[in-house]
């Protein structure tokens, strides 16, 4: 919300009538000071609640860069025989026939290692009973 200077000279005009010269400067003076301990109390709580929730997310990036690191350091796994997937025995007198069986084995393997995605339901809503008599029904 913009307050121009029109508006706060209103408000200057109708204190002054209301408050009169003698007591405006007074009451100016105990509004700044309240207005000065608002600001000061509503930036400490600030910071308080700021360092209070930048910690752990801090230690969270760092574990998760400490992880990575040392995933990235470990050399990658071979699979053991039970994982690896047979070899395909091709005949010989098929070439076509052995391409296409070993890029079958390959895609097999592949979709055997990927993740099952998870049905998504939507939430449903559930009616609201109103009572009998209800006059925003009518």
């Amino acid at each position: 919300m913009y307050i121009g200077p029109e508006k706060i000279i209103v408000v200057l005009v109708i204190a002054l009538i209301v408050l009169g010269p003698e007591r405006l400067p007074q009451v100016a003076r105990q509004a700044g000071r309240a207005y000065r301990e608002f600001r000061r109390v509503t930036s400490g709580l600030e910071a308080e609640v700021r360092d209070v929730f930048q910690e752990p997310i801090r230690q969270a990036f760092s574990e998760s860069a400490q992880a990575k690191e040392a995933q990235q350091a470990q050399p990658p796994s071979v699979p053991s025989a039970s994982e690896a997937a047979p070899p395909a025995l091709p005949s010989p007198s098929e070439p076509a026939t052995q391409a296409a069986t070993q890029a079958e084995t390959e895609h097999v393997t592949q979709t055997a290692t990927q993740p099952v995605a998870q049905p998504v339901t939507p939430p449903v809503a559930t009616p609201v009973a109103t009572p009998p008599g209800d006059p925003s029904l009518n």
